[in-house]
């Protein structure tokens, strides 16, 4: 019988790939914006069935990123010739952002390179990101469902790692799927690509519209970007 959850260790992005492949894992999986059919790494069917429920249910569009998406950052390199452009201090980081739940992570070395699964509450543990669209809903309105849709989430007993759900990336909330894809643009590609590259603003996001799932409420379509 295939697993929804992967065994505890530090795994290597193309061998789960070739597990699923050979019937060992059976994940969620969904389009990305690019249209993209994904594994949502470790995530089971039936939590994604509840984020997509939770989606519609408060009227609130969700965007997830992350490696358990796209896969590591190393592995991302070979999705696209805009990422592998990106420098090697990306595939590094020293924290993880407070979401409206958990609090920030910082003072660690978390290496981009593999899906990490050493435990709920290690930090090195690979984390899967959701950031909501808002609309023009007020932070006040918004903080109390958001809190609510991260805590329905990772009540979950399956889950084996943290789903962080933000109101806010970096302080920039976002009202339209148009301002997550120049965030993700300008904030998660563009900074750290090499000095001497030569993309297009437009070939960025088509890069970045490849490392994201979007989930909308039932029966509301979304604007192309």
């Amino acid at each position: 019988m295939s697993a929804a959850t992967l065994p505890m260790g530090v795994h290597d992005y193309e061998s789960i790939l070739e597990g699923i492949r050979n019937d060992e894992y059976r994940f969620a999986e969904a389009m990305t914006y690019d249209g993209k059919l994904v594994p949502i790494i470790g995530l089971p069917p039936e939590v994604l069935s509840l984020m997509e429920s939770l989606s519609t249910q408060n009227s609130l569009p969700m965007v997830l990123y992350g490696s358990r998406v796209a896969g590591p950052r190393t592995y991302q390199r070979k999705l696209h010739r805009v990422l592998a452009c990106r420098k090697d201090s990306f595939l590094v980081s020293t924290s993880r952002h407070r979401s409206v739940g958990f609090p920030e992570i910082s003072g660690v070395t978390i290496p981009k390179d593999a899906i990490k699964e050493l435990g709920i509450l290690n930090p090195l543990t690979s984390d899967l990101t959701v950031a909501v669209i808002s609309g023009h809903r007020s932070a006040e309105e918004l903080l109390p469902v958001v809190e609510h849709i991260e805590t329905e989430i990772n009540s979950q007993l399956s889950l084996t790692f943290q789903v962080r759900v933000y109101l806010t990336v970096f302080g920039v909330r976002f009202e339209t799927l148009g301002e997550f894809v120049a965030f993700g643009r300008d904030r998660y590609i563009k900074q750290d690509l090499v000095e001497d590259h030569q993309f297009t603003d437009s070939e960025i996001e088509d890069a970045f519209k490849g490392l994201f799932i979007l989930i909308e409420p039932t029966g509301r379509f979304h604007d192309a970007v």
